[in-house]
């Protein structure tokens, strides 16, 4: 097998196996919080968990800036190392629930977040050329959605017992001693990735030579980024940044917290919260599908009809999943633990499920051609590219968990419903200027 695609296959796994840890702890956080608040009274924890999501991606967008940085200098794989292990403390706080240690963490977690995810697209593209850029970030994609199959498939077996309304604090340790070994477990398969077998990475390593000192690597770093964010087609796909921003906030804090809340889901002893695993897993097996067929197989997809096709169906899929929360989900679910207003239908479970599937498929049809795309307009130096690009997402997630608090939920779905417009109108005309030059490089090549 080529070197470079091990290396994928490995750098997937190991995000798997450490997201599984913490895509699965953000999942339950909500529902979480809501009966450790129960079990110590809510003036003694009283902590919120859109605060602490709030915190992590505010902190995220903010040390993007500096990341690029970090990476240049100690390497994506030690990056990838170091900042691994601030997630891991993360899940470990819930083993002695305080709200002053999940806010501190949080913040923590934060600055590693921003690291890793910029770390690996540089690692990613490394490993890869304009053939193989489409394959390798649907197969990491993929590798790394099976966290949320497997991380909730444990949740669903776990949860599904519980008597009562609240999740018990054995419950809660057994959840988050497993969720942390198995983090530890990424932590270390990242120690047997190799060095990329890429001229890139020839050229990256040649240029890294020639730099004279830190402060000029994070000075050029900084300066680097700010000027692409200038340039026209970064403006218009940072539009679509910030809407997987949005997007991202909701299915994996707000919709979970919302769904968890709803007890006529139930028709037993009114206890929803069982079913947030199974709602994660079917997340997790959108995210999966959509890598499958437009990540691994979207190579032939690019050939043929490029990636705009890809981002308007997850625009469409978006906005079915949309209205049917919509219907089914009480407006004031996102901002009363127990919620009392009437929905438009009948809360359904199966419709519940059938929203979760949607979300995750749609999610993966914009983020693996974010990917492909920033991986062929800055395949030369793709570090402040992925900058911009965490920036930009974690700056919405942040603001959206700021909002859904005190924002019901039909709010949030009209700011979602025009933001998907936006992003993806701004994505596919960056897309067809893309084509329409290369078709003109390709015709003075003829000529």
């Amino acid at each position: 097998m080529d070197r470079d695609l091990v290396n994928v296959v490995v750098l997937g796994l190991s995000f798997m196996f450490l997201f599984t840890s913490f895509q699965t702890g953000g999942f339950i956080q909500g529902p979480m919080i809501d009966s450790i608040n129960e079990e110590y009274g809510f003036d003694n924890y009283g902590a919120n968990t859109f605060i602490s999501m709030c915190l992590i991606y505010f902190v995220l967008a903010v040390a993007n800036w500096l990341a690029p940085a970090f990476v240049k200098y100690f390497g994506p794989k030690f990056s990838m190392i170091v900042s691994g292990l601030t997630y891991i403390i993360f899940i470990a706080n819930f083993l002695y629930p305080r709200a002053w240690i999940l806010y501190v963490v949080s913040i923590v977690v934060g600055f590693g977040a921003a690291i890793i995810w910029n770390a690996q697209g540089c690692y990613l593209t490394l490993c890869s050329n304009e053939r193989t850029i489409s394959r390798n970030s649907g197969l990491f994609w993929t590798l790394l959605q099976c966290s949320l199959l497997f991380g909730n498939i444990f949740v669903y077996v776990n949860f599904r017992n519980i008597d009562g309304k609240d999740i018990p604090q054995s419950t809660r340790i057994i959840t988050y001693v497993v969720l942390s070994v198995v983090g530890s477990i990424g932590i270390m398969l990242m120690i047997f990735l190799r060095e990329p077998n890429s001229r890139r990475q020839q050229q990256q390593q040649s240029r890294s030579i020639q730099e004279e000192s830190k402060s000029v690597k994070i000075v050029e770093s900084i300066e680097q980024s700010f000027s692409l964010m200038m340039t026209r087609q970064m403006a218009m796909l940072c539009i679509t940044f910030w809407y997987t921003g949005i997007e991202l906030s909701f299915f994996s804090g707000v919709y979970t917290t919302a769904l968890g809340r709803t007890s006529q889901l139930d028709h037993t002893d009114g206890n929803a919260k069982k079913y947030v695993g199974l709602a994660g897993m079917l997340i997790g097996v959108g995210e999966i599908v959509g890598g499958l067929i437009f990540g691994i197989l979207g190579s032939r997809t690019v050939r043929i009809k490029s990636r705009d096709p890809i981002v308007i169906t997850g625009y469409f899929v978006h906005m079915v999943a949309f209205f049917l929360i919509f219907l089914n989900f009480p407006p004031d679910s996102t901002i009363n633990s127990k919620p009392s207003e009437a929905t438009y239908i009948e809360p359904s479970l199966t419709i519940a499920l059938l929203c979760s599937f949607l979300l995750g498929f749609a999610d993966s049809c914009y983020n693996t051609q974010i990917y492909s795309i920033l991986g062929s307009l800055y395949a030369d130096d793709s570090a402040p590219a992925f900058a911009l690009f965490k920036f930009w997402q974690s700056m919405a997630c942040a603001c959206a968990f700021f909002y859904a608090p005190i924002s019901n939920l039909y709010v949030q779905l009209l700011i979602l419903v025009i933001f998907a417009s936006l992003g993806s109108i701004s994505f596919v005309m960056v897309e067809w200027r893309l084509r329409r030059d290369a078709s003109m490089i390709e015709s003075d090549h003829q000529n």
